[in-house]
């Protein structure tokens, strides 16, 4: 079945050990198989300046206060504000793994006040998603596959299951605020990879009216 999308911007979001790199790499993948022209960002992007100092930040080598690490993501993503409206306006379906909804699930569940971190993004400008695709896991099996994935070697965020269970109920709370997009899809994350896909690439190309 073909399909090409033009100018969308999709996310993919979720708890770490959700699945949503794979995702991100399989939906990309048969876009472009059916001829849409695909851009994918990584947030947080370890190749900026500012992603060195968040990986830094995660892995235990700097501390910082909660409010500047807020913010260090958030000028992680203003960086490519421009880009992004670019490659939208060129034609370009842009994929997001991670963006403004993990920020404020992940640092309000660290303590910075919900509304604050609402507003902040809404001030920012950045370029709202057509769809969000929340992929929903339980935690045990997510922080079972990052062990495996990273044999063990997790970052501060992935050590906590009651952490990753605050950051879950804030992407719920999101959700059903539909948060920066009026199009939320959730999916069962706990099921095999190809099924999840399958189901991601049907909802995204019904939901976007794109057959």
């Amino acid at each position: 079945m073909g399909v090409c999308l033009e100018g969308a911007l999709i996310c993919i979001e979720g708890v770490d050990g959700a699945g949503k790199s794979t995702q991100t790499e399989m939906l990309a993948k048969r876009l472009k198989d059916s001829r849409s022209k695909v851009i994918v960002y990584n947030y947080p992007d370890y190749s900026s300046r500012y992603g060195k100092i968040i990986k830094d930040y995660l892995y235990g080598k700097i501390d910082m206060e909660n409010d500047e690490f807020f913010f260090l993501q958030m000028l992680d993503k203003q960086k490519d504000r421009t880009r992004i409206r670019n490659d939208m306006n060129e034609g370009s379906t842009v994929i997001m793994n991670r963006y403004i909804h993990s920020q404020i699930a992940y640092q309000c569940a660290s303590g910075f006040d919900y509304e604050s971190a609402k507003r902040i993004i809404n001030l920012s400008k950045m370029p709202l998603p057509d769809i969000v695709v929340y992929i929903d896991v339980d935690i045990g099996t997510a922080l079972k596959r990052k062990k495996i994935q990273k044999s063990g070697n997790l970052d501060r965020n992935e050590k906590s299951e009651e952490y990753l269970e605050k950051v879950r109920n804030i992407y719920k709370k999101l959700e059903s605020e539909k948060f920066g997009c009026g199009k939320w899809l959730r999916v069962d994350g706990n099921r095999e990879y190809s099924v999840i896909h399958e189901e991601i690439y049907m909802e995204v190309c019904n939901i976007l009216k794109v057959w």
